[in-house]
């Protein structure tokens, strides 16, 4: 009878992750939205949606005064290729606004960041890198453009050897065209 029991246990269980692997991924997506008040009536409401590949949080905080400030975040991944994506932006109280975006991808071997931020006044940086891995180390070349439009960049090339690990950093620095 022991055995049994076990039989239908087990068989349960496997019927269970059979359809919980059955569920389309919108089904998945779950969010919840949170309030807080602080003793002197400042508050913080979040947002957050959540689905397979996707995180969407949005924050607003309310001072005592009535002003406020806003921060939106927003993730996605794609499996297949191996990308992260994010996007982030605010509004403070004061109306400037910031927004930044990256996406990074990872593959066999290699990996690549491009990012971009964008401040109040408009001015904007940005940075690009990329690595690949080598049979003995790795190759990773990267750039960086402040607002003032300074370029700067960096090429590294580690290896390792018998003799130990040789690391040669090249590094460049170029002023904007006026």
């Amino acid at each position: 009878m022991t055995s049994a029991r076990h039989s239908r246990i087990a068989l349960l269980a496997a019927l269970a992750l059979t359809a919980s692997l059955a569920i389309p991924a919108n089904a998945q997506a779950r969010g919840r939205t949170r309030s807080v008040t602080g003793p002197h009536g400042a508050s913080v409401e979040r947002t957050v949606q959540r689905a397979p590949g996707l995180l969407d949080r949005t924050t607003t905080r309310t001072q005592v005064d009535g002003e406020s400030t806003t921060r939106s975040h927003q993730r996605t991944f794609d499996s297949a290729t191996g990308t992260t994506s994010r996007q982030t932006s605010a509004l403070q109280a004061d109306g400037d606004t910031w927004q930044s975006s990256s996406q990074r991808t990872r593959s066999e071997g290699q990996r690549s960041t491009q990012a971009q931020v964008t401040g109040p006044a408009g001015r904007t940086a940005t940075f690009d890198s990329a690595t690949s891995v080598t049979a003995n180390g790795f190759v990773r070349s990267a750039s960086s453009t402040g607002p003032a439009g300074v370029t700067r960049t960096a090429d590294v090339v580690v290896s390792a050897t018998d003799a130990g690990t040789s690391r040669t950093v090249t590094r460049s620095t170029s002023a904007p065209t006026p």
